[in-house]
Formats: C-alpha cells, sequence, structure tokens
C-alpha cells in the first residue's frame, strides 16, 4: 500500500511538472528577425546611414530598435506572442525624418522562437508641394473675375506628373479622393495652400494659367516656376500670375 501511494504521489509530482513546463512555453516571448534591402540600391549609394525598426501589436507600437542601415538586420527581443506589422524607416545623416520606407504586414511571434520576417524592400519616400497663388497686381480672384486654376506639373524627364484644373478660391476645393492613380490635391489643415504629394526628389517644371469667369478661350492670367523638392520634405511654393497680354499671349 506504501508502496502504491508513492507511486500515486511521483506521478502526480510529474503531472505538476509537466503543467507548469508547458506554461511556462505559453507565455514565453518570441524573437523576430527582420531583414531590410533598398530596392536597386544600397545603403552607402542611398546615403542612408541609419534604420528605425518600429513593431506594431494590436496595442500600437510594440517595440523600436535602431541599427546601422549597413547591418541589414536586426534581432527583436521579448515579443509577446501574436501577429505584428513591421515598418523600417531609413534616414540620411544628421537627418529627423526619414527618407526611405518599407512595410511587411502580419508576421506572426511564436513563442520562444526567433522568426524571421519577410525582407522589408524599402523604396525612397516621397515628398510633396504646398502650392499657394496670388496675382501680381494685388487682386483676389473675385476681384480678377478668375474662377479656375490650371496647374500642370513635369519632372526632370518631362514626364507631367500632375495636371488639374482647381478653383480659384482655396475654400472651394474639396478634398480629392485618394484612390486618384496620379498625385491629388488634397487640403491639409496643417498647410496653406493645396499639396500636391507622391512627388520624388529632384527638379520640376511648373505651369499654371488662371481663367476668368465664363467662357473665355484663352487664359487671363499665367506663371511659371521650378521648385526642388526634397524627400519626405512639404515644399512651400508660391504662385505668382503675371497678366496675358490681350490677345491671350502668355510666354
Amino acid at each position: 500500500m506504501k508502496q502504491l501511494r508513492k507511486l500515486w504521489v511521483f506521478i502526480a509530482s510529474v503531472l505538476l511538472t509537466l503543467s507548469a513546463c508547458g506554461s511556462d512555453s505559453i507565455d514565453d516571448p518570441g524573437r523576430m528577425e527582420v531583414h531590410w534591402v533598398i530596392g536597386g540600391s544600397t545603403c552607402a549609394t542611398s546615403e542612408v546611414s541609419t534604420v528605425q525598426v518600429t513593431l506594431y501589436g494590436d496595442d500600437g507600437i510594440q517595440d523600436v530598435v535602431t541599427s546601422p542601415c549597413q547591418m541589414g538586420s536586426v534581432i527583436v527581443e521579448s515579443l509577446p506572442p501574436g501577429r505584428y506589422n513591421v515598418q523600417v524607416d531609413g534616414f540620411h545623416s544628421q537627418q529627423t525624418l526619414p527618407t526611405y520606407w518599407g512595410t511587411v504586414q502580419d508576421v506572426p511571434i511564436r513563442s520562444g522562437y526567433t522568426n524571421t520576417a519577410p525582407t522589408v524592400e524599402m523604396a525612397e519616400k516621397p515628398g510633396a508641394m504646398d502650392v499657394t497663388w496670388r496675382f501680381s497686381d494685388g487682386k483676389v480672384c473675385a476681384f480678377a473675375g478668375v474662377d479656375t486654376v490650371e496647374i500642370s506639373i513635369w519632372d526632370s524627364h518631362s514626364n507631367k506628373v500632375y495636371a488639374n484644373e482647381l478653383p480659384c478660391s482655396p475654400s472651394l476645393i474639396a478634398e480629392a479622393d485618394e484612390e486618384h492613380t496620379q498625385p491629388s490635391a488634397v487640403v491639409y489643415d496643417s498647410a496653406k495652400g493645396i499639396v500636391i504629394h507622391g512627388l520624388y526628389s529632384g527638379n520640376y517644371l511648373l505651369k499654371a494659367f488662371a481663367w476668368k469667369d465664363g467662357d473665355e478661350s484663352t487664359p487671363a492670367y499665367w506663371t511659371v516656376q521650378n521648385p526642388d523638392i526634397e524627400h519626405a520634405t512639404l515644399t512651400d511654393v508660391e504662385l505668382v500670375f503675371e497678366p496675358c497680354d490681350g490677345s491671350g499671349v502668355c510666354y
């Protein structure tokens, strides 16, 4: 009988030990190995010195890790099991805004394992123009008799990247559809005018024409600008409309 009692005590202790081990394994954190590349380039060529890896869980940001870009990967420790979205931002030296970025979604973390995320491919983070306009004679849209402004933008390769007709008065411009295939004109609370976004760094040619009320066949005012756009930067562009001559010639 004593031997039987000892056997039952032994079995119970083994079961408790196994149960405890199983419970610990469920609560054990996992790790994520994150790799990154810059599409069609390298860290040195793109002048990206530092990357910041941000992991987002169900409750927001779970962890943030920085690393020299040339390392190519980091391991993020002590992650609760679950699924995470990963964002990698690349920074130029001495800059506080990222110039490159990329994401991967829904990466699973298993307890006690090192889980490898799909490689994050970083691309150049575009900039934007904050476009405002005025008339050289000091008039406002209503007193100049202008109701429509036509803006066209070309990049350094002579590709037209934006073209749109807008009400002359910014208060009449509705928020554009974000699903539009071109960079869209959007009213932002933090901007002074019309933000044209999705523009990559470089020099652009911007032409604008202002049309008077009615069915005028030629514009009444015009202007041209050559703004330089930088990565992840909102660049102010002020257009000053000059009158076209009596025949509508604006060059």
